[in-house]
């Protein structure tokens, strides 16, 4: 009974049955690793008998996007993910690749330039964008903001006069500046890991066709956070990529990010993310317009 007293028991017990059938060995050891409470989704590390590892993934959520995400890093040239191992409706398991996470690491440049060119290298795939992505995009980050902003308000984290900042850049974003491309979408030092010289992507769920300049703008805030200060990932990729980016677009995807992921916190454990809450405020203060 392994899997009853972990999120969705029933939906896990299917999964490691199927597990065991296939690869011929009982589990022996099943850990949840989820990094946050998750109603939705559960992630375990599940140890098998003779040595097999791997990396189980549980939704409730209908059609979610194990098989989309596996799809996309197929598109990617030079970077290795997690290959999938067994899947079914709402469950996946995953190749458990041993390596050291980089948050547990201490930043340098070699880590730094590897971990750029693995995101440069997720958003330069090619990939068939629908004709429609950027209305669908705008409209689902417009109401998206306009949802869970108020939350930061009832908490006190942002003034109604902030708020109002934050409705009026969220109004006069423009089709025209969506920059789209695949996306990682959770590029975070917890889910790359250092496997001697090569840096591996571990968690590829959220991977998906959207902004390029939100993923970049919340991948840095990520980068930003472990480092305190440390040099910016936003610079070394520009310095990579050669791109120009509009100092505007990169300013609203930085403040959606921030107000998405303390808003997030507090709803999944009532916690607060007091960087994102600070850097939000900093930025706040300095008066962002578009």
């Amino acid at each position: 009974m392994l899997a009853s007293k972990f999120t969705h028991g029933a939906r896990v017990a299917t999964a490691l049955d199927t597990c065991a059938r296939e690869f011929g060995k009982q589990a022996e050891s099943v850990k949840e690793i989820t990094s946050i409470p998750n109603p939705d989704k559960a992630v375990l590390r599940v140890e098998f008998a003779g040595g097999l590892t791997i990396k189980l993934c549980v939704s409730t959520m209908a059609h979610y996007r194990f098989d989309a995400a596996t799809q996309f890093a197929d598109l990617i040239e030079d970077v290795r993910f997690p290959k999938v191992l067994l899947r079914s409706e709402g469950w996946a398991a995953f190749e458990w690749i041993d390596g050291i996470p980089l948050s547990e690491l201490s930043l340098d440049s070699h880590i730094l330039d590897g971990a750029v060119h693995v995101l440069r290298a997720i958003h330069e795939a090619k990939v068939e964008a629908n004709t429609d992505i950027r209305l669908t995009t705008l409209e689902d980050v417009r109401l998206r903001l306009e949802r869970i902003t108020p939350l930061l308000v009832s908490r006190g984290i942002i003034s109604n006069t902030e708020s109002d900042m934050i409705s009026d850049l969220n109004r006069s974003l423009r089709l025209e500046t969506l920059n789209i491309s695949l996306i990682h979408g959770d590029f975070s030092p917890a889910n790359l890991v250092s496997c001697g010289n090569e840096l591996c992507v571990v968690d590829n769920e959220k991977m998906r066709i959207h902004v390029t300049d939100y993923d970049l703008c919340r991948a840095s805030t990520f980068w930003d956070e472990w480092t305190l200060g440390g040099r910016s990932l936003l610079d070394v990729y520009r310095r990579q990529s050669k791109l120009q980016f509009d100092p505007a677009s990169l300013r609203f995807w930085e403040i959606y990010d921030l107000v998405y992921r303390i808003s997030y916190r507090i709803s999944a454990c009532d916690e607060l993310n007091v960087f994102c809450i600070l850097k939000l405020k900093r930025i706040l203060a300095a008066g962002a317009s578009l």
